[in-house]
């Protein structure tokens, strides 16, 4: 048994280390690729480009993108019909919008999309099983369109890839015809009312009514996203729809399988390469950008304040119902939202610091700041955006440390803009930032250390792609300087690749220390059954506190978590991934808050998840602050003793069960306080 948990152990760690690279290196494969098309093109070149499009065009294309949307929310609305739990259109569309929109764009299809649906379903009554059913159908629902779609074109309308790629011909009407013979089996499935059961769980194959509204709405949806870039390219009389919808779903089913976040790089590169024969490369470029801006960039945003402003409601009306009125504000989503802007500031100093700056702002600044200052400024400035990326997790989690430094890392950042190329627009920005962070302390309350929060690995991924990018946009900025040694010591006002290479190395330096230090530096609480001292140490604080619960810990078969002044503890079991705190902090102390984020941050150091199990009312605010949620499982009955009494219909039940107990040698009593101390040894 413990080789196989070992082989095990080794198998998770295998397959998480896979998990944090294997997007990094597609991701870096299609910046390269990309790169290798488009190395003739200036940067600036094919930002300016964007504005040739007409605004019909785009107009358009958003309109494309709201229907495409609207479609989506189909899916979730057949869903709940087809588990016989129907819920109102408006909240099926909210819930699809939300999990469809965040979990294109972040990436992990699957685990963020699915996640999102259980946090939003479990609040409406669904249970697990419910919420499993309609994930797996949301998903049979996408692939049986994508299947139908895709299978027509590849059958009827093949794109011969071999013209492309030299000596590797694709027989895609092969391929066609085994997606449409999927699709096939899918109905036979559906008409002869066959289940599946896979990890415990039955799944139902929709009626063939259900069905094939399922296939409608695919086939739809994945029409009008095809179509968007069609009508962003500019006019080709070699080209037609079905040539760009052939490309579409090559390109979107291979970012799909790379896992990288939205497919980011990996679909841009295809679809470049495979529209290459028909256009120039700047006029593929620029409907890519405006297709990743329309159709996932502006969603995600709107998801994204809608997952806050629905988190804010159902907070709201809760911590109303318990009386928690102190919490019960829209500021309370403050470090949410600071955390996003913070983030997107690091990205903001990391693109400008990649991308060249005019000769001319330089040329005047250099009159009035001194060049050793300027370049500093260029190299500290890049090293600013990678602070914000590390502190914006820390905002998340009300780090007070992170606050603090947020606040020093913008007002440098903006200082730092304006040195190195008078950029005033983003020094405005991250200016205005600071000041609006500013009065926001007390929304920061944990006394955490920075180096204990933990990083998730969409935290980690996030972070690697974006510096990656960084990396990426600087060399293909600065490609038609040739390298050579002495570049890394060249200063000046036309050395701005330089400037770059030294930015580089330091915020790859900040990142690598920061990671080594993460590694080097364990939680400072570890786990262990507790010893006779922690005993006695809980057994004080038990005895000074009001709450009975804690007697539990007595079992022996708890772990035990204690605050820093030892004055409050948290009891908890480890059940394979899951971390499950038995109750509320047992004991008072001021640093409650911290310690039940202690807890939450040891669960996921661990790779683990936490619950906590039959709480108060007391920490909820705490709770719903860590991102979990609400349960009901059952309640809690307190009875008067002085006044319980067997007499009566009320308590016939009682009246049948001693009954019975009392025919097998036991009886019934109610004891007095000063008897129970006699009979404690026995009990």
């Amino acid at each position: 048994m413990t080789n196989k948990g070992s082989m095990r152990e080794k198998t998770l760690k295998i397959e998480r280390l896979v998990g944090y690279i294997l997007p990094v290196a597609i991701f870096s494969l299609a910046l390269w690729t990309l790169e290798r098309q488009i190395r003739h093109l200036h940067s600036m070149y094919v930002l300016k480009s964007i504005t040739s499009i007409p605004l019909s065009h785009i107009e358009l294309a958003f309109f494309l993108t709201v229907l495409s949307y609207l479609a989506l929310t189909g899916y979730d609305y057949l869903a709940v019909r087809h588990i016989n739990h129907p819920l109102p259109y408006k909240q099926t569309a909210r819930t699809s919008f939300i999990s469809t929109s965040i979990s294109y764009s972040v990436g992990f299809n699957v685990l963020t999309g699915s996640s999102l649906r259980y946090r939003l379903y479990s609040r409406k009554g669904l249970n697990l099983r419910q919420i499993w059913e309609i994930i797996v159908f949301c998903i049979l629902t996408f692939w049986v369109g994508f299947c139908f779609v895709g299978g027509l074109l590849f059958t009827f309308y093949p794109v011969k890839l071999s013209d492309y790629v030299p000596e590797i011909p694709v027989p895609l009407n092969i391929i066609g015809i085994l997606l449409l013979l999927s699709v096939a089996v899918y109905f036979f499935f559906s008409f002869r009312k066959l289940n599946f059961k896979a990890k415990g769980y039955q799944i139902r194959v929709p009626e063939p009514k259900i069905a094939f509204l399922q296939l409608g709405l695919s086939s739809v949806d994945y029409l009008l996203s095809g179509s968007i870039i069609y009508f962003l390219l500019p006019s080709n009389p070699h080209l037609t729809l079905l040539h760009v919808l052939v490309f579409f779903a090559l390109s979107q089913i291979l970012g799909l399988i790379s896992t990288v976040p939205g497919g980011l790089g990996v679909f841009e590169a295809l679809m470049l390469f495979m529209l290459e024969p028909y256009f120039g490369t700047v006029d593929i470029i620029r409907p890519l950008l405006l297709f990743r801006t329309i159709y996932y960039f502006v969603p995600f945003l709107f998801g994204l304040l809608a997952l806050i402003f629905y988190e804010y409601q159902e907070r709201d009306e809760f911590l109303r119902k318990i009386e928690k009125a102190t919490y019960s504000s829209l500021s309370e989503l403050v470090p949410q939202v600071f955390s996003i802007l913070v983030f997107l500031g690091g990205v903001s100093l990391l693109v400008t610091g990649a991308l060249p700056s005019d000769p001319r702002y330089l040329h005047d600044l250099n009159y009035i700041i001194p060049l050793p200052l300027i370049e500093a400024s260029r190299l500290f400035g890049s090293v600013m955006g990678v602070l914000l990326l590390l502190l914006a997790n820390g905002l998340w989690k009300r780090i007070d440390g992170a606050y603090i430094l947020s606040l020093a890392v913008l007002l440098m950042g903006g200082i730092f803009a304006l040195l190195k190329d008078f950029d005033y627009h983003e020094a405005a920005v991250l200016f205005i930032l600071f000041f609006f962070l500013l009065p926001c302390r007390k929304y920061f309350y944990r006394k955490s250390s920075l180096m204990h929060q933990s990083f998730s690995r969409s935290n980690v991924t996030a972070i690697t792609l974006v510096f990656v990018s960084f990396v990426w946009l600087g060399f293909f900025s600065y490609r038609n300087v040739e390298y050579s040694n002495e570049l890394w010591w060249q200063f000046g006002i036309n050395s701005q690749a330089s400037s770059f290479l030294r930015a580089t190395v330091g915020a790859f330096m900040l990142l690598l220390v920061f990671g080594i230090a993460k590694m080097m530096s364990p939680f400072s609480k570890d786990i262990h059954i507790p010893g006779t001292e922690e005993i006695e140490l809980a057994k004080r604080i038990i005895n000074q506190s009001e709450e009975t619960v804690g007697n539990l810990v007595f079992t022996g078969d708890k772990y035990l978590l204690f605050d820093d002044k030892k004055q409050a503890f948290l009891m908890y079991g480890v059940s394979g991934k899951t971390w499950v705190a038995m109750g509320d902090i047992v004991g008072t102390s001021s640093q409650a808050k911290e310690l039940i984020w202690d807890f939450y941050e040891m669960s996921k150091l661990h790779q683990g998840r936490a619950a906590f199990y039959e709480v108060s009312e007391k920490y909820i605010p705490v709770y719903l602050d860590l991102g979990l949620t609400l349960i009901k499982i059952g309640e809690e009955a307190k009875v008067s003793l002085e006044a319980f009494t067997l007499e009566g219909s009320a308590s016939k039940d009682f009246r049948y069960t001693i009954r019975n107990v009392e025919k097998k040698g036991y009886w019934f009593e109610i004891v007095s306080g000063e008897a129970v101390l006699s009979l404690m040894p026995e009990l």
